[in-house]
């Protein structure tokens, strides 16, 4: 074969680009030429005693959804009233917190600390309260704020914020924030390591 024939095959040869382009074109086929093979169901026909039937059954889901949708609307604005509820108390409750924090607070540091809280632990007994030896301070002020039937565990907890409160040195008025944003179960944990 001389370099001429050489040449003139090789100009001859296409690219693959070109191969793939004329496959393309020979196996495309038009949608129309396509047979629709898809089946259409046909509808069912009940007879008149199962259409009643289906009528009941769908009149029975329609109450049934009726019913459902009342008292669920009903109990989540229950629950978002209670929600909106515990906030309002919890802001309550932290104002009242604050301000027996600035009691202990102030009183802590003064000079009349001891002969304060003898004076209320006195009151406390004329009162009818049972207060043991081992009562704190802290406990002493909340236990008379919330009163004689306050059970243990609560004055127990907020007792504690009072102490976390004095032991993060934290202002007066800015305890609320302050137990708001730290979480009287994290100022009990921290009090509870700290003591241990």
């Amino acid at each position: 074969m001389t370099l001429k024939q050489l040449k003139s095959t090789v100009a001859k040869k296409k690219t693959t680009k070109q191969i793939i382009d004329s496959v393309k074109c020979k196996t495309v086929v038009p949608k129309s030429k396509v047979p629709n093979t898809a089946i259409t169901p046909k509808p069912i026909k009940l007879n008149a005693e199962h259409e009643a039937r289906v009528a009941e059954w769908r009149a029975q889901e329609l109450a049934k959804e009726g019913f459902i949708t009342v008292w669920a609307n009903k109990l989540t604005i229950t629950a978002k009233k209670v929600r909106d509820l515990n906030q309002q108390y919890h802001k309550i409750l932290y104002k009242q917190l604050q301000d027996a924090y600035q009691v202990y607070d102030n009183v802590l540091r003064s000079k009349h600390c001891d002969d304060f809280f003898a004076n209320l632990r006195g009151a406390m007994y004329a009162q009818g309260f049972k207060i043991q030896s081992n009562t704190t301070d802290s406990a002493l002020i909340i236990r008379f704020i919330f009163g004689i039937d306050t059970p243990t565990k609560t004055v127990h907890d907020y007792s504690r914020a009072l102490d976390g409160a004095h032991y993060d040195s934290v202002d007066a008025d800015k305890f609320a924030e302050w137990l708001e944003r730290k979480t009287i179960t994290k100022v009990i944990e921290e009090q509870r390591a700290i003591s241990h």
